[in-house]
C-alpha cells in the first residue's frame, strides 16, 4: 500500500488477524507517529474483534488467526480475560435473583388462606406471575450487567488508549528533535527502573491454544508477571516456576492479592536470569491450602 493511501477497515483487520504481510505491518506501524486517528481505528477494531470471538461471530479461520496473535498482545489477553469474568459474575447475579423470586413467592402461597373452589384459579395465577416476575428480574439484572460491563471496559480502553497515545507523542518529539538537529535519532533515555518488562498472564486463557511467548532482549534484567486470578477468598499466595521437565526453578512466599476494582491479580518480579529458553510455568497456590488448589500460567520464553 503506497503511502498516501489510507488505510481501510479492511486492511486493518488483517493487520490484526495477522494476515499482513511483513512490509504492511511495517508500514502500519510506521503511520502511528503521524495520525494518532489511526491509532483509535485500531483500538476500536480490536475490541470489536474481541466481542466476535466471544459471541462466536469469528469464521473458523479468523478464529484460528485470533487466537494466533493472542498469544503475542498481552493487551488482547487482559481485555478477553476481562469480558469473561465480568461474563460469570452477571450469571451469578441472575439465578441468585431468580432464586429470591421463587422464594417471596412461595412465601405468600403458604400465608394466606385459599379455599378449595378457587385453589385451581389462584395456582395458574401465581404460576403466570412466577413466568412473568423471573423474566422481568432477567431482564434488568442483564440489561443492569451490560452497562456495567461497557463501563468498564470503555474505561479500561480508554486508560490504556492515554498511555499508548503519551508514549507515541514521546517517539514523535523524538523524531522531530532529531530531524531538525539532521542527527539520527539518539537512543531513548533509561526508565528509572532500568529494563524491566512487564507481562500479564491468565490461567487457561487457551487450553489447547499456544501459549503466551515472552522474548527476553539482553538489557532485560527483571520480568513483572501480572497473574489474574479467578474469584477466591484468599489474600495471600505461593509461587512457584517450573521448568518442562518439572523442575523448580525460583520460588517466593507470601505474596499478597491485589484488587483494583475489576479484577484480583498477583504481581511477582523475577530476575531474567532464572528464566531459561523453552516452556515454563507459574504454579501459584493459596497458602494453607493443597497442591489441588493451583492455578498454571504456562508461557514461553524466547532469547
Amino acid at each position: 500500500m503506497a503511502d498516501s493511501a489510507p488505510l481501510d477497515d479492511v486492511a486493518v483487520r488483517r493487520y490484526l488477524l495477522g494476515r499482513a504481510s511483513a512490509d504492511e505491518s511495517s508500514e502500519v506501524e510506521d503511520r502511528y507517529f503521524d495520525n494518532p486517528d489511526l491509532f483509535d481505528r485500531i483500538e476500536e477494531q480490536d475490541e470489536a474483534l474481541t466481542q466476535d470471538y466471544l459471541a462466536g461471530r469469528l469464521t473458523p479461520a479468523e478464529r484460528t488467526d485470533f487466537e494466533q496473535t493472542l498469544a503475542t498482545m498481552p493487551r488482547r489477553q487482559e481485555r478477553l480475560a476481562l469480558i469473561r469474568q465480568l461474563q460469570r459474575r452477571r450469571a451469578k447475579q441472575g439465578e441468585s435473583g431468580w432464586r429470591r423470586v421463587g422464594q417471596a413467592l412461595a412465601m405468600f402461597i403458604g400465608d394466606i388462606g385459599v379455599s378449595p373452589r378457587w385453589a385451581y384459579a389462584l395456582g395458574a395465577a401465581c404460576a403466570v406471575l412466577i413466568v412473568a416476575t423471573t423474566w422481568l428480574g432477567s431482564e434488568v439484572v442483564r440489561l443492569r450487567s451490560e452497562v456495567q460491563d461497557a463501563t468498564v471496559a470503555r474505561e479500561a480502553a480508554q486508560r490504556e488508549s492515554s498511555a499508548a497515545r503519551g508514549a507515541l507523542e514521546a517517539e514523535r518529539t523524538a523524531r522531530s528533535a532529531s530531524q531538525t538537529a539532521g542527527a539520527q535519532p539518539s537512543p531513548a533515555p533509561s526508565p528509572g527502573r532500568d529494563n524491566i518488562l512487564a507481562v500479564m498472564l491468565t490461567p487457561g486463557l487457551l487450553r489447547d491454544g499456544p501459549v503466551t511467548r515472552v522474548s527476553l532482549a539482553q538489557n532485560v534484567v527483571l520480568v513483572r508477571f501480572g497473574l489474574v486470578l479467578p474469584e477466591t477468598d484468599a489474600t495471600r499466595y505461593q509461587v512457584a516456576l517450573r521448568a518442562s521437565s518439572g523442575d523448580e526453578r525460583w520460588r517466593q512466599s507470601g505474596v499478597r492479592a491485589r484488587e483494583d476494582g475489576r479484577r484480583t491479580q498477583l504481581l511477582v518480579e523475577i530476575p531474567s536470569a532464572v528464566l531459561e529458553s523453552g516452556q515454563l510455568t507459574l504454579v501459584v497456590t493459596p497458602l494453607g491450602q493443597p497442591l489441588s488448589a493451583s492455578e498454571q500460567y504456562h508461557f514461553a520464553v524466547v532469547r
